[in-house]
C-alpha cells in the first residue's frame, strides 16, 4: 500500500471502531421513540452521552451516584457540592468493592447520604435460589453491622438483568423469600454476644420493572419492613412493547431511585484530570432507605 493511503486508512478504521462501540453501548436506547415525551426530553436521543447534563438539570438534593469502588479516590468536598447520595456495595465474592466503616464515615462527614446494594453477580438465574437468599441475607446483615449501618435503613439486593418469567418464579422469588430468614439468623447470632435489640433492615430491590413488580406484589408476606425499589438502567429492549412497559413504569414513579446512565467521577485525589466510572441516579421523593454513619461509639446513624 502506498504510504499516502496509510494514514487515511488508519483514521477511517479508528472512526469505524468508535462508531461501532457507541452503537453497541447504546443499543438499549434504540427504541427510545416508545418512551413518553417527558422521558425523552429528560434523557435525550442518546442517553449515555447526556448523563451529566441530566444530573445537572436535577436539584442537587435529588442527585445520586453509585460506584463499585471506594469513593475516597475522589475529592469528597467537590463531590458533595454536586450530589447528595452515594450508592456502594456489599459482596461476599468481591471484597474489594465493599463499603467499609471508614469510607461510610468519610461520606457522612462530607455531607452526603449512603445507600448500599448487595451483589454477587446477579446477572443470571444461577445467582438466585432459596439457599442463596438465606446465605446472602445473613452475609449482608453482618456486613451492615461492621459498617455501622443503622436499623430501619435498607439493604438493596440486585437483579442485574431483565429476567424471563420462569427465572422470576423459579429462582428470584424463592431468593427474596429467604433473605429475611438469613437476616434473622444473623440477628440471633449477634444477640447471643451483644446487649440491646439487634437492628432490622428493610429489603430493597434493584432491577427492571419485571423484577420490581413481581417481588413487591405481596410485601406483607415477604417483608417485615416496607420494601424499597431502585429502577435499573433500561435493558436491551427486544420489542417496542418492552420499551413501552419500562417507560410506563418509570412514569408511575413508584420507585425510590432511578439509575439513568453511566458517567465518571473526576477530581481523583492527586490526579484531578482522571476519573473512575459510576452511574448517575435520580433520587425520587419516596423513602429510599439511605443512611449516615457518624464517627461515634454508638454507631447510630440517621435513616430516611
Amino acid at each position: 500500500m502506498p504510504p499516502r493511503y496509510r494514514i487515511p486508512l488508519i483514521i477511517a478504521i479508528i472512526v469505524l471502531v468508535v462508531v461501532v462501540a457507541a452503537i453497541l453501548r447504546l443499543r438499549h436506547f434504540a427504541l427510545l421513540g416508545e418512551a413518553p415525551p417527558e422521558v425523552k426530553r429528560v434523557m435525550g436521543p442518546v442517553a449515555g452521552a447526556v448523563t451529566s447534563d441530566m444530573l445537572n438539570r436535577l436539584p442537587v438534593a435529588r442527585r445520586g451516584i453509585d460506584c463499585s469502588e471506594d469513593v475516597r479516590g475522589a475529592d469528597l468536598t467537590v463531590l458533595a457540592k454536586n450530589v447528595r447520595y452515594v450508592g456502594r456495595y456489599y459482596s461476599s465474592t468481591n471484597p474489594r468493592k465493599c463499603l467499609t466503616r471508614s469510607e461510610a464515615v468519610a461520606i457522612t462527614r462530607a455531607g452526603m447520604r449512603i445507600w448500599v446494594v448487595f451483589q454477587n453477580g446477579a446477572r443470571t438465574r444461577k445467582s438466585f435460589s432459596a439457599a442463596l437468599g438465606a446465605r446472602d441475607g445473613e452475609f449482608a446483615w453482618n456486613a451492615a453491622q461492621k459498617v455501622g449501618q443503622p436499623g430501619g435503613s435498607a439493604i438493596f439486593f440486585a437483579v442485574d438483568y431483565d429476567p424471563p418469567a420462569d427465572d422470576i418464579s423459579g429462582f428470584i422469588l424463592p431468593y427474596f423469600d429467604n433473605l429475611e430468614l438469613g437476616m434473622e439468623r444473623a440477628r440471633a447470632s449477634w444477640s447471643k454476644t451483644h446487649q440491646g435489640n439487634a437492628p432490622r433492615y428493610a429489603i430493597g430491590i434493584y432491577g427492571t420493572p419485571k423484577s420490581l413488580i413481581a417481588i413487591t406484589q405481596d410485601p406483607v408476606r415477604r417483608f417485615t419492613l416496607p420494601p424499597v425499589k431502585w429502577l435499573a438502567l433500561p435493558p436491551l429492549f427486544k420489542s417496542p412493547t418492552e420499551a413501552a412497559a419500562y417507560y410506563t413504569y418509570h412514569k408511575q414513579r413508584q420507585w425510590t431511585m432511578w439509575q439513568i446512565g453511566e458517567m465518571a467521577i473526576s477530581h481523583r485525589v492527586g490526579q484531578p484530570k482522571i476519573g473512575f466510572p459510576c452511574d448517575g441516579n435520580e433520587i425520587g421523593p419516596l423513602p429510599n432507605g439511605s443512611f449516615t454513619v457518624p464517627p461515634s461509639q454508638s454507631r447510630r446513624g440517621a435513616t430516611r
